[in-house]
């Protein structure tokens, strides 16, 4: 299981909104405000908020102008939103978070904005999924680092549909060393399994053929001989994908 997650729900609903942003006809305030919010319109958000616009009014999936210019990379607008008494955890109806769009793209400006603003670290998509998940998969470091110091739970759990995995296992997976080791630092736990295969993060690590993220999980502590429902082992499973130097990694740290 390759790629499991690719935290499209958050970024599928932006962009619908967007297309719509774009053609619609209605000139009402509203709609003036998302449009501001997207674009980082600084001057017309002002406008607007002086004349009374609703803060936190919704496009028709629950995106919020905070999202828009929170995902669009506008920390300014995303200020003044917050400033005008913005709900900064509103959630569309799947739980996306301004936060959580911020996260996925990598905006790490609009992040320590919402963060500064006491954004809910910890809510999660109705499937479990958190920022902390999503900016581990994408590899957004900086983004990462950001949401642990803001005391993100690294050893979270998304739902039993996307196999448990935690941000460790995504990290892993997906090859961002560096990540890995800010998580492992933070007490990840490199022994979790998903609730299908039983895998941990060095066996994703081993089979994908990620050498850096493999050195990393070892000097974590992982168990080089694990083992899945499979009885595959972070060694038979870089073996049977090819990755020699995965082996030899393996091997030297007593993997059998």
């Amino acid at each position: 299981m390759n790629q499991l997650f690719r935290f499209g729900k958050a970024m599928g609903g932006v962009a619908v909104l967007a297309c719509a942003l774009a053609n619609a006809q209605d000139n009402s305030p509203e709609l003036d405000y998302l449009k501001a919010a997207k674009s980082g319109d600084l001057p017309r958000i002002k406008e607007l908020l002086d004349a009374k616009v609703n803060v936190n009014t919704t496009a028709d999936n629950g995106l919020t102008a905070l999202m828009l210019a929170s995902v669009n990379g506008h920390p300014e607008v995303v200020r003044a939103l917050i400033d005008a008494g913005v709900n900064v955890n509103k959630q569309t109806d799947g739980g996306v978070t301004a936060l959580m769009v911020a996260s996925v793209v990598g905006q790490l400006e609009a992040v320590k904005v919402l963060l500064d603003a006491r954004s809910d670290v910890n809510i999660a998509e109705s499937d479990g999924t958190t920022e902390l998940m999503a900016a581990s998969e994408k590899g957004h470091l900086e983004v990462v680092k950001a949401l642990l110091e803001a005391k993100a739970d690294v050893n979270g759990k998304a739902s039993r549909d996307l196999q448990n995995y935690t941000a460790l296992m995504w990290a892993s997976e997906n090859g961002h060393a560096e990540v890995v080791g800010v998580l492992i630092a933070a007490g990840a736990q490199v022994h979790a399994v998903d609730s299908k295969t039983v895998s941990n993060s060095l066996m994703k690590a081993s089979r994908e053929g990620h050498v850096d993220v493999v050195r990393a999980l070892i000097a974590g502590g992982a168990d080089v001989n694990s083992h899945n429902v499979d009885l595959d082992t972070p060694l038979s499973l870089a073996t049977d994908a090819g990755h020699q130097d995965v082996v030899e990694i393996l091997k030297s740290a007593g993997g059998k």
